[in-house]
């Protein structure tokens, strides 16, 4: 579902493979990820902390947005 929310929304999402439930009752999905760079590389190609910082911060405005529109 968020990944289909994403999408109307204009937003690159990683193709659904499989979703799957466990015996304890919680729920995961398998997918293919999206091309480009992890969250990961992204910050060790930043030179200076100030640069990580900025990134770290755009990332966590960028999900408060998600979670506004209701994708969790």
């Amino acid at each position: 579902r968020n990944s289909q929310q994403l999408a109307l929304e204009g937003i690159a999402t990683p193709q659904v493979v499989e979703l799957l439930n466990y015996a304890d009752g919680s729920q995961g999905v398998r997918y293919l990820p999206l091309a480009g760079r992890t969250v990961r590389q992204a910050l060790q190609a930043c030179p200076a902390l100030a640069e990580r910082q900025a990134l770290v911060g755009r990332l966590g405005q960028f999900i408060g947005r998600l979670h506004q529109q209701g994708v969790y």
